[in-house]
């Protein structure tokens, strides 16, 4: 599924010539750049806003009272950063308090997961999309959030592990900012340091875009698939054969 995978069996003797890498498909044509004005005007995000954006589960690897944190750093200076958090999971309930506690909620959205049809207007709404990880998280996957961020054809702000495959990724299509995990201030001014560089924003953008069409498009995916088994079996048919 990465090339973590493949390194690791060729480590351990493997024969390279046997492995194949296959990334997990997605449907580019759900989810695409679109606009996100009714997006929004929905959830009372302005056009002026700077919007961070988070969508997934909410466990313990994901580590977001980092956002929460981040948020009471610039929320006084810089009020146009709204960090958009979309999803339900375990530690919801902890960032939820946290907001309450800080006073936040004016600057730190907690919606509910979407509906398949929102998911595109959704990510399009914001300026950054956002992958937030404990630094001890080094993803033997590359994590499917970002291969549908990516997709999306929007830049990626991403507090992970600099040797995990999220970050080997992000490197390769040249389309987010890496930052240290668990640091608070860190991500603060990640997104300080972007806020005034929408051309900039817009080319990572688009590279993720065309990274994700080449490699990570359904029909390709889907089959490199086909024609793998295919081969198997004819191996298998020969090999019975003789």
């Amino acid at each position: 599924l990465c090339d973590a995978f493949r390194q690791t069996l060729v480590e351990h003797h493997f024969p390279q010539e046997r492995i194949r890498l296959i990334y997990n498909p997605v449907d580019i044509e759900i989810v695409r750049p679109t606009d996100g004005i009714a997006f929004r005007n929905a959830h009372g995000l302005s056009s002026d806003d700077f919007v961070v954006l988070f969508s997934g589960s909410m466990g313990l690897k994901q580590g977001l009272t980092n956002v929460v944190e981040a948020a009471r750093l610039t929320h006084v200076e810089f009020p146009q950063i709204k960090w958009v958090l979309v999803g339900d999971g375990e530690s919801k309930r902890v960032v939820e308090k946290l907001i309450s506690d800080h006073g936040l909620s004016e600057f730190v959205r907690l919606l509910p997961l979407q509906p398949l049809s929102q998911m595109s207007p959704m990510y399009s709404a914001a300026d950054m999309l956002l992958l937030n990880q404990l630094r001890t998280v080094k993803d033997a996957v590359i994590p499917s959030k970002l291969l549908t961020y990516m997709a999306a054809g929007r830049p990626v702000l991403a507090a992970v592990n600099s040797s995990s495959q999220a970050a080997v990724l992000i490197k390769e299509a040249r389309g987010g900012l890496l930052i240290a995990p668990e640091d608070p201030l860190a991500l603060a001014q990640g997104a300080i340091s972007l806020l005034t560089r929408k051309p900039e924003l817009n080319e990572m953008g688009w590279r993720n875009r065309q990274y994700a069409e080449v490699w990570f498009d359904q029909r390709k995916i889907l089959a490199a698939q086909e024609s793998f088994l295919l081969e198997v079996i004819a191996q298998a048919k020969c090999a019975t054969v003789l």
